[in-house]
């Protein structure tokens, strides 16, 4: 029975060309968007999962109340003396390790070689780093790795590329090199960074005790601030988290009462645990590496399921639309004696048969599409992935789950039908399932709306961030870093050289360049107060030249000079922040909060400048002072833009005639700045994708229909044409109910659009205002993408021969 299911939903396939591609089609499409939405999101899951004991491993976290005066700061790191102490006063925590992100790049150069190479993602940890985190080691022991000073463990990628395939690493040196010195380290232990998915994502890891920073975390007594440590402790097995988080503040106030009081902080720790930091730690600042966030696999998943729902429409749609045709085939299998119970079986099979079809289709369409997706989610997915175990399930549950919604409604219909009446009233049982379908349509493109809507809005304010004038000049801007303490020493020999090209405008330099997080802050307060009167004021360093050079305004006194000392230009934020006014702002004197309550210079404010936004208008500008830099870490060169290629080939050689063991290495501001809204430019290009996708179902599902209607209509075209109906009134009248049903569709869809969109422009402070004109201009967009599609099938109709029409059968 179930084989003669089969052979009758392939000989339908068959026999009905049209509807049976149109509904393949679409079933396909929805089907490869609806994968790889699932193989991405699988991907996110399962983060930390193959280190032992990883559901007793917690992140220590740390709030940071500021009473209202600077925005509350939510911490996935905390001060350098909590995770020692955690382990001293707790006995369920069995263990800790702390891990200080090194942040810029080293210059490698490896023993016995002449070649160096520029390496990012690099920690520093403590020598229990593999006791909480078992990394499956290559090469190395576990327990010894991270022993001594100047300890370097690799990842395998990074051993292959300084020593080459296949050869013994451990033991052997290799000399980094930053703009704060050199190292010259010792290779303990290689790693396998491919044993499973981590937030933790090292290219090589350093002994804490091996850098200036790391002895100052091993010594250091802080508990209030620097509170840039990310601090990890395992948890004994019967541990309660949430009763031991509970003991925290009182742990806190224990050790660090005096300092937060001496800084007046309200500060709290917490617990998180390390499976989730992949996909809910979002809310946290400062993250060790790249994460990602659930809310946006919740958009994933309901764009997913909405794009194969309105795939199930369509087959539903056409489907039943089909009841006509066959009607004779139910009544044929009624006669002889089938039950509708049967029948419905048959239909049910029928539609999983399409939708297992579709998705054999779609598996060789999504590999495929890998480079694509890739790109799209900014993932890292192979075909193997698309073939794995951990997926047959999400496919054959897709496939089946379709087959079911698409086919139960179609199952109950056809199978109930009264073959007598059918034949006898054709144009009421035409009418009776019409009222389903113009619902379905109606949903359909709500969701079309909808999208387009998104893709609006999403572009218009990308748009805007991009014109929008941040206070300085991103173009034509090269940024060079100095990643080594060599390169940065040579910054004036350099500046005399760039300077000296034609195409070049002016040459600086500086600690942070925008689109670069201000990592350093203080808390500072005026002279004559106290410091709970205090504001956290983020810290930048800069040459002599670089408000100028990034056409950055000044508005009261001077920029940084060479000679200053404890001399700070500051902006508008960090006045409005004190309450000074601008133009009593030159002369006044701060003092800043020093943890180990030592007497430190005064500073003051020498310029006031512009308020610009260094990092992105998603974020308010805070306050920010500007100290001369006597090591800058970046280089900053303003071009006329007439050859980049020449002008960049002229540098490079300049360069290395001065820093010639550095490689040349530079990049574009705007480009910088681009990256800035990298989440975004990613969120438009997934809606332009998906929306497409929809478009593309919908106008299968109403070109399917209006092919039928028109099929039910003919004698009646032709008729009206002998008549007399000229074309434009043929077209009208065929067309218009279609277009209303699109109309209805766009009045019920705009309320949730307009909703959706605003909450999603909340999360930037400056944002476009023009959202009713792209309501109403993708409301258009929506009609007339449905009326091209129906206004060109119906009037091919119109045109059509009337005796063809008429003498059809």
């Amino acid at each position: 029975m179930f084989l003669n299911y089969l052979k009758i939903a392939w000989r339908n396939f068959l026999n009905l060309k049209t509807f049976g591609i149109i509904n393949l089609v679409g079933l396909t499409a929805g089907t490869v968007c609806s994968l790889a939405i699932l193989l991405y999101v699988q991907s996110q899951f399962g983060f930390e999962k193959h280190f032992d004991n990883y559901e007793n491993i917690y992140k220590v976290t740390t709030f940071i109340n500021n009473r209202g005066e600077f925005p509350d700061m939510e911490l996935i790191s905390g001060s350098p003396a909590i995770g020692p102490g955690l382990v001293e006063d707790f006995e369920e925590v069995i263990q800790q390790t702390r891990v200080v992100s090194m942040g810029g790049e080293f210059l490698m150069k490896p023993e016995g070689s002449d070649k160096s190479f520029f390496e990012s993602n690099s920690y520093l940890v403590d020598s229990t780093f593999f006791e909480v985190f078992n990394f499956s080691l290559l090469e190395g022991d576990r327990k010894t790795a991270l022993m001594e000073p100047r300890s370097l463990v690799l990842s395998s990628f990074l051993a292959e590329k300084l020593f080459g395939k296949g050869n013994a690493i451990v033991g052997k040196e290799v000399l980094l090199t930053n703009e704060e010195g050199e190292i010259q380290a010792k290779v303990t232990a290689v790693f396998d960074e491919h044993a499973g998915p981590t937030h933790l994502t090292p290219n090589f890891l350093l002994s804490m005790a091996s850098t200036g920073l790391g002895n100052f975390v091993l010594t250091n007594d802080g508990w209030a601030g620097n509170n840039f440590v990310h601090t990890y402790v395992q948890l004994s097995l019967n541990t309660n988290p949430d009763q031991l988080a509970l003991k925290l503040p009182d742990f806190l106030q224990k050790h660090g009462a005096e300092q937060l009081k001496a800084g007046n902080m309200d500060k709290t720790l917490g617990l998180f645990p390390i499976k989730d930091l992949n996909l809910r730690s979002a809310h946290f600042s400062y993250p060790l590496g790249k994460i990602s966030d659930i809310n946006y696999l919740y958009i994933l998943i309901a764009i997913g399921f909405f794009v194969q729902l309105m795939a199930c429409i369509n087959y539903i749609n056409l489907t039943t639309a089909q009841a006509l045709r066959r009607a004779k085939e139910i009544g044929v299998r009624k006669v002889n004696g089938a039950s509708s119970q049967s029948l419905m079986y048959q239909f049910v099979i029928e539609s999983i048969f399409f939708s297992l079809f579709a998705v054999i289709i779609s598996l060789p369409i999504l590999i495929i599409s890998l480079p694509y997706l890739n790109q799209l989610f900014d993932s890292s997915l192979v075909s193997e992935d698309v073939l794995s175990p951990q997926m047959l399930l999400p496919i054959l549950a897709l496939g089946f789950s379709t087959g079911i919604i698409s086919g139960a409604y179609p199952a109950f219909y056809l199978g109930m039908i009264n073959v007598n009446k059918v034949f006898k009233v054709k144009s009421k049982a035409a009418r009776s399932s019409f009222s389903l379908r113009n619902g379905l349509v109606v949903f359909q493109f709500s969701m079309v709306f909808l999208l387009v809507y998104a893709v609006a809005v999403v572009s218009q304010q990308l748009s805007h961030l991009n014109e929008k004038d941040p206070g300085f000049t991103k173009n034509q801007k090269l940024v060079i870093p100095l990643k080594t303490a060599t390169s940065s020493a040579n910054y004036n020999s350099l500046k005399s050289q760039f300077e000296g090209l034609s195409q070049v405008n002016s040459v600086t330099g500086c600690e942070f360049y925008p689109s670069q997080n201000i990592w350093y802050d203080n808390k500072i307060y005026k002279k004559g107060t106290s410091v709970s009167d205090g504001k956290v004021v983020q810290l930048n360093y800069a040459r002599e030249n670089f408000f100028e050079t990034m056409d950055i305004q000044l508005l009261e006194g001077r920029t940084v000079a060479e000679t200053d000392s404890n001399k700070m230009v500051v902006n508008e934020s960090f006045l409005k922040n004190f309450g000074i006014a601008q133009e009593e702002a030159v002369g006044s004197f701060f003092e800043q909060w020093n943890l180990n309550s030592e007497s430190s210079p005064a500073w003051e404010i020498v310029g006031v400048i512009k308020d610009y936004n260094y990092l992105s208008l998603k974020s308010e500008v805070y306050p920010v002072a500007t100290f001369y830099g006597t090591m800058p870490a970046n280089l900053v060169v303003s071009f006329n833009g007439e050859n980049p290629s020449e002008l960049i080939a002229e540098m490079e050689k300049s360069w290395l005639s001065i820093n010639p063991e550095v490689p040349f290495e530079f990049t574009f501001l705007d480009e910088e700045m681009s990256k800035v809204y990298a989440e975004e430019i990613r969120l438009k290009k997934v809606a332009y994708t998906f929306t497409g996708l929809a478009i593309l179902i919908s106008l299968l599902g109403i070109w399917g229909l209006v092919s039928f209607s028109l099929d039910q209509r003919t004698k009646e075209i032709g008729v009206r044409k002998v008549l007399g109906a000229s074309l434009s009134e043929l077209t009208q009248l065929l067309s218009k109910e279609f277009i209303v049903l699109v109309a209805i569709s766009v009045v019920i869809g705009a309320p949730l659009a307009y909703i959706g969109m605003n909450q999603w422009l909340e999360k930037f402070t400056d944002t476009i205002d023009n959202t009713s004109f792209l309501l109403i201009g993708s409301a258009l967009i929506t009609l007339l993408v449905a009326m091209i599609t129906v206004i060109y099938k119906t009037t091919n109709a119109a045109n059509a021969n009337p005796i063809n029409s008429i003498m059809k059968d």
